[in-house]
C-alpha cells in the first residue's frame, strides 16, 4: 500500500511543478456590481493588494475604498500587524495626525518602523526626510515625475497598501527571511538568461523571493514561460477541444479494459457527465482532468491556500503584463498538447487507471477512508515539504519529493521522459538562441523546476554546450 501511495505522490508533486497553467478568471473578472469606483483598485495596483491581503496585512475593512484617502484607521492596523511581525509591536502614538495621511506621512511612519526593527530606535519623527531617501535608494517609492514625489498629496487607501507591502517585504529580505529558491545566471552569449525554477501551486509561504531574482526581473526586457497562455488563441482552444476527443469513432471503452471502464463511468456520472461526454474524452485527457480536479479539492487546509495564483511564474506574468515586458514561450500549447497525445495506449490506461483509484479514495467514504486520509495527508504534508524547499533552495529535497533520478519501470519511463528530459533537449536549444541574440535585451526564464534538477537537465546542457551557468542563492 505505501509504494502505491508514494508512486501516486510522486506523480502529483512533478505535476504541481511541471502542470499546464492557465490564466485565472480572477484577474479578468468585472468589478463587484454596484460597486463605488472608490471601491476598485487601479489596474497597476491590483497584484500588490492581492500579495498583501495573502500575507495578512492589516484587517477585512483596509481593503475597501481603495482610491479614497487613507486614514489613520486605514493605516493602524497594517501598521501593527507589520510591527508585531518584527517584535515590536508596541504602538505609536498618533494623535497630532489629522483625518487623512499624506503621501509623506506613510512613508515616514513606516520608514521609523523599519529602523525600530533594523536598528532598534524609538518611534517615526513625521517629516524625516531620511524616509524618503531610504524609501527611493531601496526602491519603496517611485516618482510620479522625474524627482517628483508628491509627498504632500493625500495618500489614497491602494498606495499606503503598497507602501507598506514594500516595506514588509523589504524587512522581510534584510533579515534573512526570504525564499532563495532555484535561480541560475547563464553568461557566455550575446544576451544575459537568468533561469528561475518554479512550483505552479504554491502558497503565500514562499514569499517574498530574494532580492537577487526581483531585481533581476525588474532589469530584464523579456518574461520567458514554458507556454504563454495569455496569449493563447481561439485557434488554440479548439485544438485543444478537437485533441481531447476520440474521433475516429471509437470510444474509450475500446482503449481501456471493461473493469477499468466500469470505475471511469461511474466517476464521470458522478461528477455530473453525460456518457455522450465521457465515452469520447481520449485517455490522458480524461486523467490530466481528474489530476486538476484533485489538486483543486485537496488545495486547502486550516492554515493554508494552496493555488496557482500565488506560482512563481503566474506572479511573475501578471508583473511582465503590468510592466509591459515582452512575453515569450520555449514551447507553444499545441506542443504540450501533442507530448500528451503522443503518450502510448498502454501508459494512458496505466495513468488513468492510477489517477481514478487516488479519485474514488479522496471522494470514498466507505472502508478505505483511512487510506484516503493518509493519502491526502501524505500529499499535502510533500507539498509543504516542496515550498519548504523553495524557501531554503534545497535541491536535493525538491528532486527527492518530484522523483527526479528515480528509475521507473515501464511505462512508467515512458512517462517522466517524455514530461522531462524529452522536453528539456527541445527547451535548452531554445534558451540557447536566446543567449545568442544579442539585440533584445536579456531574458528572464521561468520553468518548471524539475527541469533543472537532475542528470540530463537543462543546465546539463546548457553547459555540454559551453555556457557558463552559475546558481545565485
Amino acid at each position: 500500500m505505501k509504494k502505491r501511495i508514494m508512486k501516486r505522490l510522486f506523480g502529483f508533486m512533478l505535476a504541481a511543478a511541471i502542470i499546464i497553467s492557465s490564466m485565472p478568471a480572477v484577474f479578468a473578472a468585472a468589478p463587484p456590481e454596484g460597486a463605488q469606483i472608490t471601491d476598485i483598485y487601479s489596474p497597476w495596483a491590483e497584484f500588490d493588494i492581492f500579495m498583501a491581503q495573502a500575507y495578512g496585512l492589516g484587517e477585512e475593512g483596509t481593503y475597501s475604498n481603495f482610491r479614497g484617502g487613507a486614514t489613520w484607521g486605514k493605516f493602524a492596523p497594517v501598521y501593527t500587524g507589520i510591527a508585531e511581525a518584527f517584535g515590536r509591536g508596541e504602538g505609536v502614538e498618533m494623535a497630532e495626525i489629522g483625518d487623512y495621511l499624506t503621501r509623506g506621512t506613510v512613508v515616514t511612519l513606516l520608514y521609523g518602523l523599519i529602523t525600530r526593527v533594523l536598528v532598534d530606535e524609538e518611534g517615526p519623527v513625521v517629516g524625516s526626510s531620511e524616509a524618503l531617501a531610504y524609501f527611493v535608494d531601496n526602491g519603496l517609492i517611485k516618482g510620479r515625475a522625474s524627482g517628483d514625489y508628491q509627498l504632500d498629496n493625500i495618500c489614497t487607501v491602494e498606495e499606503m497598501i503598497i507602501f507598506s507591502l514594500r516595506a514588509y517585504e523589504h524587512l522581510r529580505r534584510v533579515t534573512g527571511d526570504y525564499s532563495s529558491g532555484f535561480f541560475w545566471q547563464v553568461n557566455g552569449g550575446q544576451s544575459t538568461v537568468y533561469l528561475l525554477g518554479t512550483v505552479h501551486l504554491s502558497d503565500i509561504s514562499i514569499y517574498p523571493l530574494s532580492g537577487a531574482i526581483e531585481a533581476a526581473f525588474d532589469a530584464c526586457e523579456n518574461l520567458v514561460v514554458e507556454v504563454n497562455v495569455a496569449a493563447m488563441s481561439e485557434e488554440d482552444a479548439a485544438y485543444i477541444a478537437q485533441s481531447e476527443l476520440i474521433r475516429d469513432g471509437s470510444t474509450i471503452a475500446d482503449y481501456i479494459s471493461p473493469e477499468l471502464y466500469e470505475i471511469y463511468a461511474a466517476v464521470f456520472e458522478l461528477l455530473g457527465i453525460p456518457a455522450e461526454i465521457y465515452d469520447y474524452i481520449q485517455p490522458w485527457a480524461a486523467m490530466l482532468a481528474l489530476q486538476n480536479l484533485m489538486l483543486m479539492m485537496g488545495g486547502e487546509s486550516a492554515d493554508s491556500t494552496i493555488e496557482q495564483l500565488l506560482g512563481m511564474d503566474m506572479r511573475f506574468m501578471l508583473r511582465a503584463i503590468e510592466a509591459g515586458k515582452n512575453i515569450l514561450e520555449l514551447e507553444s500549447v499545441r506542443l504540450q498538447i501533442d507530448m500528451f497525445g503522443s503518450l502510448s495506449r498502454e501508459l494512458q490506461e496505466v495513468l488513468l487507471a492510477e489517477v481514478l483509484a487516488a479519485f474514488v479514495n479522496m471522494v470514498s467514504e466507505q472502508e478505505d477512508q483511512e487510506e484516503t486520509e493518509e493519502q491526502a495527508n501524505m500529499a499535502y504534508m510533500a507539498l509543504m515539504m516542496m515550498l519548504e524547499a523553495v524557501r531554503t533552495g534545497d535541491e536535493e529535497i525538491l528532486g527527492m519529493l518530484l522523483g527526479v533520478g528515480v528509475e521507473y519501470e515501464p511505462p512508467y519511463d515512458e512517462y517522466f521522459y517524455k514530461l522531462l528530459r524529452g522536453r528539456d533537449i527541445g527547451m535548452a536549444a531554445g534558451i540557447a538562441e536566446l543567449l545568442e541574440d544579442g539585440e533584445n535585451g536579456d531574458y528572464f526564464i521561468i520553468i518548471g523546476a524539475a527541469h533543472f534538477m537532475g542528470e540530463g537537465s537543462i543546465i546539463d546542457l546548457l553547459e555540454e554546450m559551453g555556457y557558463e551557468v552559475e546558481r545565485i542563492r
